[in-house]
């Protein structure tokens, strides 16, 4: 059994197993990271949301090009929305009246 075949049972089970706490997830890449396809296949197949953003024509970790790279900022503004749409924090305490 390959590590990448999801189709098989006992791999799909463990790996929903796995999953750990990931729901959702956003990843974002330069254009040739094939890893980073295999991941989100990987965690698609065992039920995991994932926006995978895929960035052409730029370096290694650029986004900590913020501020001089535009696809930096864009990238930046993209994880932000992810993060603000998925993550929430705790609830706030109720008020008790007194």
């Amino acid at each position: 059994m390959s590590a990448d075949d999801v189709t098989q049972p006992e791999l799909r089970e463990r790996q929903s197993r796995d999953r750990g706490c990931y729901e959702e997830m956003a990843a974002c890449f330069t254009e040739d990271s094939d890893d980073s396809i295999r991941m989100a296949a990987r965690a698609r197949a065992v039920g995991v949301s994932v926006v995978l953003d895929i960035t052409a024509d730029v370096p290694h970790v650029f986004q900590s090009f913020a501020g001089v790279l535009d696809e930096a900022d864009e990238a930046l503004e993209r994880a932000s929305l992810f993060l603000t749409q998925h993550v929430r924090g705790p609830e706030p305490a109720a008020v008790s009246a007194r």
